[in-house]
């Protein structure tokens, strides 16, 4: 097997920055991959060790340190790099350096480690290596990039080399150490050099509760008929059964299902680790193991997964758009999740659930099942009451009425103070650039730094207004807003919202509204005032019906047009 290659420097204690980065602050970023490389080779506290010695007999002090454990480093998902990158972006974190104990353990992939360097040096932030220092120019930033083509080259040619050898323990019927399925447990086999090789064998505790599992959704049990994935997840979590300490939900239970380990076969390689995809089946790995479940019982129970599955469930089954589709959800304490429609009968009856108690357990939430059409009903007559109404509309849009041209000349008034106050800040900032070249401030200087920074962040709040001021322009037709431009404009939405057509009535309720939570205290509806203003201006510039559009917000803020309390909302009965 080939020996991999490594690009590991021996420590530079006093390195040739000592004196050049006293003063500095510097954050400590410490990484391993494996608990074999934090117990043996490059521990977490060896690596925190050296860098604190490091920082010490160069005068920088170290402020704080993120320890990543179990992280590789060919990608950037690692919570503690992302938590440090953040904060040093949002200024939470003030510092001038990041260290690292060598430049892999930043990152072991070429494009990432520019990219993150670059993101901190946008910052004035400078990483730094305490064992591999190769100066500051180009000769440096040559090297460096060599460097981690080195360790990358090295990581793909490990990957590869560890890959090998599990597939290897596959073919032999070994388990290669992740943690067993449910049911089973990883058992010492026997001793091949300095590895104890371990087979799959049945847990007996954990093998009864997987039985039940299959004979539940196959038979039932006590006479009660063939169950569903959430009436056996109900019935598990309400007798205290625990999947490993956690609660069964709908998916783990057609996950166990659907494995075939439990007849016997257990199947490895089936998906990149990388790319998250399933691989051809020629490249599946079959591992033979002792069966939990009986064949005829697995195909009983593939058989009955293959009716229920929607692709093969008659059409009438799977319903069509339902008016509350993307923007309903469940309105109880410590919820919020999205509304699903349930059929019964035959799809005779609809009703709305909440997500949460569907695809968990019947007690994951406390929210009751409503009536489709209730729902529809009273999210309707609520628009129709509470924005539709003359009275209402005239007061939501009050400063439309008849001043359209003068509402529009003081945004332009308003946009060109806007952009005055903008030009200005922009040249503050670049005459406090031009001091740091002419060398007359220092950038690490408090008071500097926190001058720049306030300039960008009064240019960032400075673009958000602007283009916010540009957006109404472009989106407000030029025609005034008149009371019976109004009336006519509720007589249109009340009609298009009580028509025949579900996919035309689901998208006009979409104009109107971004959100309706449920919950069994009544109904609360919330949108945006700036999409009223631009559906009524748009109904202003012609006489034909209301096109359908997708702008998902009435209600901006809490302002002087309040949200409705939930107490204030329609209440339903199941």
């Amino acid at each position: 097997m080939t020996q991999a290659l490594t690009a590991s420097a021996s420590p530079i204690m006093a390195s040739s920055s000592t004196g050049v980065l006293a003063g500095r602050r510097a954050a400590a970023y410490v990484r391993v991959s494996t608990r074999k490389q934090a117990d043996n080779e490059l521990s977490l506290a060896e690596q925190q060790e050296e860098i604190r010695a490091w920082a010490e007999a160069n005068g920088v002090e170290l402020v704080t340190t993120f320890v990543e454990e179990g992280a590789s480093g060919t990608t950037d998902r690692r919570p503690q790099l992302q938590r440090m990158v953040r904060e040093i972006g949002s200024g939470a974190l003030r510092v001038d350096l990041v260290l690292v104990w060598s430049y892999s353990r930043f990152f072991r992939n070429a494009e990432e480690f520019a990219a993150y360097k670059l993101r901190l040096a946008r910052h004035g932030v400078q990483l730094q290596s305490v064992t591999q220092d190769f100066g500051t120019g180009p000769h440096a930033d040559l090297i460096l990039q060599i460097l981690t083509a080195i360790d990358q080259y090295a990581s793909q040619i490990n990957a590869e080399q560890v890959k090998l050898v599990m597939r290897a323990n596959a073919e032999q019927g070994w388990w290669n150490g992740s943690r067993p399925p449910f049911g089973y447990q990883a058992a010492p086999d026997r001793q091949v050099g300095r590895k104890m090789k371990k087979r799959l064998v049945p847990d007996p505790d954990e093998a009864a509760v997987v039985v039940r599992i299959f004979r539940l959704y196959a038979h039932g049990e006590e006479g009660s008929g063939p169950q569903g994935l959430k009436a056996i997840a109900s019935r598990l979590n309400g007798e205290g059964v625990r999947l490993r300490g956690k609660r069964f939900l709908t998916s783990t239970i057609a996950d166990i299902l659907q494995r075939t380990t439990y007849i016997g076969e257990h199947l490895y390689n089936v998906r990149d680790s990388r790319t998250g995809r399933i691989r051809p089946p020629e490249e599946w790995i079959r591992i033979p193991c002792p069966p939990i479940v009986e064949r005829p019982l697995f195909e009983a129970v593939q058989a009955r997964l293959a009716i229920n599955r929607p692709k093969v469930t008659a059409p009438r089954r799977v319903n069509g758009p339902t008016l509350l589709g993307q923007i309903g959800r469940c309105g109880e304490p410590g919820c919020g999740a999205g509304l699903l429609l349930v059929t019964g009968k035959g799809g005779r009856y609809r009703y709305l659930t909440c997500q949460t108690k569907r695809t968990q357990a019947a007690d994951a939430c406390t929210l009751r099942n409503f009536r489709l059409a209730d729902v529809d009903d009273a999210v309707i007559a609520a628009i129709e009451q509470r924005i539709l109404g003359p009275e209402r509309l005239r007061e939501l849009l009050h400063h439309l009425l008849d001043r359209s041209d003068a509402a529009r000349a003081e945004r332009a008034s308003r946009l060109s103070r806007l952009r005055a106050r903008r030009t200005e800040a922009e040249a503050t900032k670049a005459r406090l650039w031009d001091a740091i070249e002419a060398g007359l401030a220092d950038p690490r200087d408090p008071e500097v730094r926190q001058r720049l920074e306030a300039r960008n962040l009064e240019l960032s709040v400075l673009d958000e207004e602007i283009r916010a001021l540009e957006a109404q322009d472009r989106d407000r037709p030029h025609r005034q807003i008149t009371p019976d431009v109004l009336d006519r404009f509720a007589r249109l939405m009340r009609e298009a919202l009580r028509g025949p057509d579900p996919h035309l009535r689901k998208s006009y309720l979409h104009m109107l509204v971004s959100e309706v939570r449920l919950s069994n205290e009544g109904l609360v509806i919330r949108g945006h005032t700036s999409d009223l203003e631009v559906m009524v201006a748009r109904s202003a510039e012609s006489d034909r019906r209301l096109v359908p559009t997708f702008a998902q917000r009435w209600r901006t803020r809490e302002d002087s047009n309040l949200w409705p309390l939930p107490s204030e909302g329609n209440a339903l009965s199941s």
